[in-house]
Protein backbone atom coordinates (compact mmCIF):
# COMPACT_ATOMS: atom_id res chain seq x y z
CA UNK A 1 0.00 0.00 0.00
CA UNK A 2 3.09 2.25 0.97
CA UNK A 3 4.37 1.71 -2.43
CA UNK A 4 1.15 2.70 -4.14
CA UNK A 5 0.47 5.76 -2.51
CA UNK A 6 4.60 6.87 -3.10
CA UNK A 7 3.92 6.19 -6.88
CA UNK A 8 0.47 8.34 -7.20
CA UNK A 9 2.48 11.10 -4.96
CA UNK A 10 4.89 10.80 -7.43
CA UNK A 11 2.76 10.89 -10.39
CA UNK A 12 1.16 13.62 -9.01
CA UNK A 13 4.39 15.89 -8.13
CA UNK A 14 5.52 15.11 -11.77
CA UNK A 15 2.48 16.78 -13.47
CA UNK A 16 2.74 20.05 -10.93
CA UNK A 17 6.17 20.27 -11.98
CA UNK A 18 5.48 20.28 -15.70
CA UNK A 19 2.37 22.19 -15.63
CA UNK A 20 4.63 24.68 -13.48
CA UNK A 21 7.23 24.80 -15.84
CA UNK A 22 4.79 25.67 -19.09
CA UNK A 23 2.80 27.85 -17.08
CA UNK A 24 7.13 29.51 -16.80
CA UNK A 25 7.52 29.61 -20.76
CA UNK A 26 3.95 31.24 -21.04
CA UNK A 27 4.97 33.85 -18.35
CA UNK A 28 8.26 34.53 -20.16
CA UNK A 29 6.75 34.31 -23.75
CA UNK A 30 4.35 37.36 -22.31
CA UNK A 31 7.02 39.19 -20.75
CA UNK A 32 9.58 39.49 -24.12
CA UNK A 33 6.46 39.98 -25.92
CA UNK A 34 5.63 42.74 -23.72
CA UNK A 35 8.97 44.08 -23.64
CA UNK A 36 8.96 44.23 -27.63
CA UNK A 37 5.40 45.98 -27.15
CA UNK A 38 7.22 48.71 -24.94
CA UNK A 39 10.25 48.85 -27.03
CA UNK A 40 8.10 50.12 -30.32
CA UNK A 41 6.22 52.80 -28.57
CA UNK A 42 9.39 53.76 -26.90
CA UNK A 43 10.67 54.43 -30.83
CA UNK A 44 7.72 55.82 -31.74
CA UNK A 45 8.05 58.35 -28.96
CA UNK A 46 11.46 59.23 -29.69
CA UNK A 47 10.57 59.70 -33.83
CA UNK A 48 7.64 62.07 -32.29
CA UNK A 49 10.13 64.00 -30.46
CA UNK A 50 12.69 64.40 -33.42
CA UNK A 51 10.01 64.99 -35.59
CA UNK A 52 9.05 67.72 -33.01
CA UNK A 53 12.48 69.50 -32.84
CA UNK A 54 12.89 69.71 -36.20
CA UNK A 55 9.56 71.49 -36.80
CA UNK A 56 10.59 73.44 -33.83
CA UNK A 57 14.17 74.07 -35.52
CA UNK A 58 12.12 75.26 -39.06
CA UNK A 59 9.84 77.63 -37.30
CA UNK A 60 12.36 78.93 -35.43
CA UNK A 61 14.48 79.71 -38.68
CA UNK A 62 11.64 80.97 -40.52
CA UNK A 63 10.92 83.63 -37.54
CA UNK A 64 14.50 84.61 -37.87
CA UNK A 65 14.57 85.28 -41.25
CA UNK A 66 11.12 87.15 -41.34
CA UNK A 67 12.51 89.34 -38.59
CA UNK A 68 15.77 89.62 -40.57
CA UNK A 69 13.73 90.87 -43.59
CA UNK A 70 11.28 93.00 -40.95
CA UNK A 71 14.23 95.10 -40.44
CA UNK A 72 15.88 95.63 -43.18
CA UNK A 73 12.27 96.77 -44.52
CA UNK A 74 12.05 99.17 -41.73
CA UNK A 75 15.57 100.15 -42.55
CA UNK A 76 15.16 101.27 -45.83
CA UNK A 77 11.87 103.12 -44.84
CA UNK A 78 14.30 104.97 -42.39
CA UNK A 79 16.49 105.67 -44.98
CA UNK A 80 14.38 107.15 -47.45
CA UNK A 81 12.30 109.07 -45.31
CA UNK A 82 8.79 106.87 -45.66
CA UNK A 83 7.10 106.82 -42.54
CA UNK A 84 3.62 104.89 -42.43
CA UNK A 85 2.52 105.89 -39.08
CA UNK A 86 2.58 109.77 -40.19
CA UNK A 87 -0.35 110.76 -42.55
CA UNK A 88 -1.07 114.76 -43.50
CA UNK A 89 -3.93 115.94 -45.35
CA UNK A 90 -3.03 119.13 -46.78
CA UNK A 91 -6.20 119.77 -48.02
CA UNK A 92 -7.72 120.11 -44.01
CA UNK A 93 -4.91 122.69 -43.37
Amino acid sequence: MNQFVSIVLGVVATIVSIVSMLFSFYGLEKTEESERRQSEVLQRILSIEEDTRRSAKAIESSMQTRLKDANVISRDKENTGEDENIQVDTDDI
